[in-house]
């Protein structure tokens, strides 16, 4: 008997975020799904404190985009369920109301994040068009589009490409709305404005047999140079595509 796919619905916000409804502890929570957090799992302050689950602080620090440093926290749920997977007794990060700001700025309530470290366990794919994530068991290669390698540097997917043929690295993130390039960076481009008003470039982009025009709006991305980053691809970015993702060799395939 053939295995019943495992699809996981999500839905997307006007600003271009994805959701979905994971359960913790059993009970059901809306979760931002953000490929720029490395957790497997964050949970919101006011969650943890309505499940009365204890924090402790782990001595390390987070830094919001705006550069800001925020103490992080630490928690065990005694299980995580994502579709028919299930995970028992998973550390789970919180900043203090830092998911119910983000709440607010992007216009949906939600109380948790599924990061990349929870969706690089897996083979999956990914359609925007089709509102469905699907974690693969077996795939035919030769039907999944075009290949892209990434770095395993870090817990991040961190892409080198050819930026008007410049070379870059760049975050695929989830988490972004829109695709984002490092204002200083980007002082040699020529600027236009954005539909909001916002500065932005329109450049080609080349990653092996991939090219195509992509807008980027400026913005100070100096936390990425951790990373050797300089700018991040987002959900206008992914939009395109249905991608795969075979994180055990650093693949991505983009079909679209």
């Amino acid at each position: 008997m053939a295995q019943q796919p495992d699809i996981l619905s999500i839905e997307k916000n006007q600003q271009g975020f994805i959701f979905t409804m994971i359960e913790v502890n059993g009970e059901k929570v809306k979760a931002m799904i953000d490929f720029g957090d490395p957790h497997v799992l964050m949970v919101s302050t006011r969650e943890a404190k309505r499940q009365n689950i204890t924090l402790e602080d782990t001595g390390d620090k987070m830094q919001h985009i705006n550069g800001q440093p925020m103490t992080l926290y630490s928690g065990i749920a005694n299980s995580l369920k994502v579709s028919s997977r299930r995970l028992e007794k998973v550390e789970f990060f919180s900043a203090a109301n830092e998911i119910e700001g983000v709440s607010e700025q992007v216009g949906t309530p939600f109380d948790a994040v599924l990061g990349w470290g929870f969706f690089s366990q897996s083979n999956f794919s990914m359609d925007y068009q089709s509102l469905t994530i699907e974690f693969l068991e077996e795939e035919n290669r030769a039907e999944l589009g075009k290949p892209i390698q990434y770095e395993k540097s870090s817990n991040y997917i961190v892409l080198p490409l050819y930026i008007a043929g410049k070379e870059a690295n760049v975050i695929l993130d989830t988490g972004s709305g829109i695709s984002l390039v490092d204002q200083d960076w980007a002082k040699p481009f020529k600027k236009t404005r954005s539909p909001q008003g916002f500065p932005m470039i329109t450049e080609k982009i080349r990653k092996g047999s991939l090219t195509l025009e992509q807008n980027f709006e400026l913005m100070d991305l100096s936390m990425l140079s951790t990373l050797n980053a300089i700018g991040i691809l987002g959900s206008d970015f992914i939009n395109r595509f249905k991608l795969t993702f075979i994180p055990d060799e650093n693949l991505i395939y983009l079909k679209g």
